[in-house]
């Protein structure tokens, strides 16, 4: 899960995983990205801004996106129904 607003890159290497570890692994991967979520999106706090090294301009940004919060965790929850049931 990424939001493409995110302080890290230029947000094209988000998939990659989704792409390369099927094919070099043989497990399933899928990548989701929200249009506008900044990194932290889940974070149910006020917006923030903070200095890091790793951030593009040592600039950090985080925000809540309600929106992309709720599709990412019932995803995870779908997830792990499905993958995690005793059989």
């Amino acid at each position: 899960f990424c939001g493409t607003d995110h302080c890290f890159g230029d947000g094209t290497a988000a998939p990659e995983p989704g792409r390369l570890l099927p094919a070099k692994n043989g497990c399933q991967l899928g990548t989701v990205e929200y249009p506008g979520a900044t990194h932290g999106f889940g974070r149910n706090a006020p917006a923030m801004r903070f200095f890091d090294p790793a951030a593009i301009g040592r600039r950090g940004h985080m925000a809540w996106n309600p929106e992309a919060a709720n599709d990412a965790r019932t995803r995870v929850v779908a997830f792990l129904r499905e993958n995690l049931v005793a059989r």
